[in-house]
């Protein structure tokens, strides 16, 4: 099996992978870009704004919002822009089992395979003022040269003339 990709289609758009900027109120259809060699499936969307309600069909693990009974996952809507729920909304998926990468207390997880995770994946709302924030684990996802100090000094710039 080669590494797993997940793709988005984003309101009905052709299917995407990476920094992907949405629209509030966007629906959003998750899968992979292939499945040959996976029997498994953890779906994840593990970083979102506070105000992002648990999709209908997933299950929310200790502050994940987790689906893990097949391929494709159910679809969502996510919210329409407001004050509390622009920002990045960050998607992975695991296949067979894999574990994640770091254990609870940041040691490298020994059983870990990188080519069963993918979480090159997120989606972007940015605020009606164009800021855009980051996530924790923010890597190259909206940039592939600054990666998520990229994302700050948008912002940054954004704010500076009001300064």
């Amino acid at each position: 099996m080669s590494q797993i990709q997940v793709q988005a289609a984003i309101a009905g758009g052709g299917w995407q992978s990476g920094g992907l900027y949405v629209a509030g109120g966007s629906s959003v259809a998750l899968q992979l870009a292939s499945t040959v060699g996976v029997n498994a499936y953890t779906w994840e969307i593990y970083a979102f704004p506070a105000a992002f309600s648990l999709p209908s069909g997933w299950q929310n693990v200790n502050g994940v919002y987790t689906y893990s009974s097949g391929a494709t996952p159910p679809g969502f809507t996510l919210p329409a822009l407001s004050s509390t729920t622009w920002g990045k909304y960050a998607i992975r998926c695991r296949v067979n089992g894999n574990p994640l990468q770091f254990n609870q207390d940041g040691s490298l997880n020994a059983a870990y395979v990188a080519t069963n995770t993918d979480a090159s994946t997120a989606l972007c709302i940015r605020s009606t003022n164009g800021l855009e924030g980051v996530f924790f684990g923010e890597s190259t996802q909206f940039d592939s040269v600054n990666s998520y100090a990229g994302a700050i000094m948008r912002d940054l710039r954004v704010i500076d003339p009001h300064l």
